[in-house]
């Protein structure tokens, strides 16, 4: 069964080289296989022969005879390389090993060796020729043998073997026929169910409503595309590839090719996806692409091919495009009322020839609370809006000392957490300046985000603790540790998507907005940083990012 499996992968894998189910499929490789080999192993051994019955014992018209054979066998085998012809290649070789068995049953040709050739004829034929064809063959050979025999017995031939040994041979051959021909039975059965199911792969790759790609690991070349593929990437489809389209990024320039998800599996033979990749049609039409490419290795583990999935995502991308737009607009809008609500009620609470009674004052100062609270909301759509609109939210590096912002940030945060008796404390294992390249603003607001999150998901009377180890050439991490509810485990790998709040911290109805770690994940990583955490849910949680160091 292990082998049948094998046959069937290679199968069609042969299949999608050609061009999902095109004339060469498995099977016809598989002839083609089996032909070049019995051609070149025949052709050697009647050359082989032919020379050593011409020269070495004097019997020149049976080595005559088996040079022409051997010379028309390589002449069929380069026919067969221009015309394609399989089956008439194969007949002739048949028939030519076939010519070759008669003469040396009449001729006796070298004895013994003769029989050997009469018991490799059954498995040679029905490997070239299949079951039926095979089966043909035989059935000459034996009426052709039979009827050498009659001639012989009537005194028309007199040929150099016993009466016994042929006798013999006809009965092993039989033995061999038998055997042959009931695994031909069972290969053909299993070749069928083989091309059924490709004929039906095949189709649902071509009615796929999303593109395949096959790519050959071995050049590298896009070799089998899909209907879907074509229609996606706007390209002009012929038998082996689809040219005339680009990769390109979002604002047109060309896409890296070493960062698409093809290249990054052909150099690393692991998946990749890409959800940041556009092509151009030729009515000038843009396409966003998401890509997909899974590795196809061989059964030793070694990357053979590459598939490619193609979907359309320009509906999604421009759905996407309107929403972040929305929320741009609707928080630009929303800024200065709010702006004027937190004002007026600073004032007015401030204001001391007021009659305001203390539970008015306290109604003020809620809303004032509240309406700070509204502010920080829409600062966060706002800088999200900027990160997904790409080029708004822009990263200005400069030489900055990554220790001072650090100790900023913990500083203006001190007074949140003794507000609610959490002790803030520091752990740094630098002293002195560490210089990295990096926009100070959004690093503090990175900074904030983490300590924010720290005091916030802590009990009163909790340790917050901001530190960093000590840095290398490269790089400095820095952490932020707390002892607050922790994130439940099946929850963890969501932590850093938008809107995103783990059940606990909805359970204890802690507010927030599900936006800071989003925001700081992607500062850090436009930085060139790397962020990172461990969280055991009742215990708490430790942040880690890393910033490379200048020079």
């Amino acid at each position: 069964m292990k082998s049948g499996n094998l046959f069937f992968v290679r199968f069609l894998r042969n299949a999608l080289y050609s061009g999902f189910g095109s004339e060469k499929d498995g099977l016809f490789l598989t002839r083609v296989s089996l032909f070049n080999s019995f051609s070149l192993l025949s052709s050697g051994s009647l050359i082989l022969f032919g020379f050593q019955q011409a020269f070495a014992n004097d019997q020149y018209v049976i080595g005559i005879f088996e040079l022409a054979l051997g010379v028309l066998i390589i002449f069929n085998a380069i026919l067969f390389r221009f015309s394609k012809d399989i089956d008439a290649a194969r007949h002739i070789l048949s028939f030519a090993v076939f010519v070759v068995l008669l003469f040396l049953l009449i001729t006796g040709g070298i004895e013994g060796t003769g029989i050997l050739w009469f018991l490799m004829f059954p498995g040679a034929v029905f490997f070239l020729n299949g079951k039926r064809q095979g089966l043909l063959w035989m059935v000459c050979l034996y009426l052709a043998s039979v009827a050498v025999v009659v001639l012989e017995v009537a005194g028309v031939l007199n040929t150099a073997y016993s009466f016994l040994a042929i006798r013999q041979m006809f009965f092993v051959m039989g033995i061999i026929t038998a055997l042959v021909y009931v695994y031909e039975n069972k290969r053909e059965s299993d070749e069928r169910i083989i091309e059924q199911r490709t004929m039906e792969f095949s189709v649902i790759l071509e009615h796929l409503p999303v593109g395949i790609m096959l790519a050959r690991v071995s050049t590298g070349e896009i070799v089998s595309v899909n209907n879907a593929a074509s229609d996606i990437l706007g390209a002009v489809r012929n038998e082996k590839t689809t040219k005339a389209f680009e990769f390109i990024r979002e604002d047109g320039s060309p896409y890296p090719g070493d960062e698409l998800p093809l290249s990054v599996t052909l150099n690393t033979g692991a998946p990749a996806t890409r959800s940041d990749v556009f092509v151009r049609h030729k009515d000038g039409a843009q396409v966003a692409l998401k890509i997909t490419s899974v590795p196809v290795k061989n059964d030793v583990g070694r990357l053979e091919s590459v598939i490619v999935v193609i979907v359309d995502m320009t509906k999604e991308h421009e759905l996407d495009r309107m929403k972040t737009e929305f929320v741009s607009v609707a928080s630009h809008q929303l800024q200065a009322p709010l702006a004027g609500i937190r004002l007026f009620t600073e004032m007015f609470m401030e204001e001391k020839n007021t009659n305001l009674t203390s539970e008015q004052r306290d109604f003020a100062k809620q809303i004032y609370l509240n309406t700070d609270r509204m502010v920080d909301l829409v600062q966060d759509l706002l800088n999200v809006a900027r990160i997904e609109g790409g080029v708004r939210f822009v990263v200005v590096r400069k030489p900055v000392d990554a220790m001072y912002l650090a100790e900023t940030a913990v500083r203006e945060m001190r007074i949140m957490a003794d507000a609610k008796k959490i002790k803030l404390e520091t752990v740094f294992e630098v002293h002195g300046s560490v210089i990295v390249e990096a926009d100070e603003s959004k690093i503090r607001q990175a900074f904030q985000n983490l300590i924010n999150n720290a005091i916030k998901y802590s009990s009163e009377g909790g340790v917050v603790t901001v530190g960093c180890d000590k840095p290398t050439r490269e790089k400095i991490t820095f952490f932020v540790r707390d002892t607050g509810v922790g994130i439940p485990k099946l929850q963890q790998r969501k932590i850093f998507e938008k809107f995103f709040r783990a059940d606990n911290v909805v359970a204890a109805e802690i507010e927030g907005t599900g936006l800071g770690l989003y925001i700081v994940k992607v500062i850090i990583e436009r930085h060139g940083g790397k962020i990172w955490f461990e969280s055991e849910e009742g215990k708490g949680t430790t942040f880690r990012f890393t910033l490379p160091v200048e020079g």
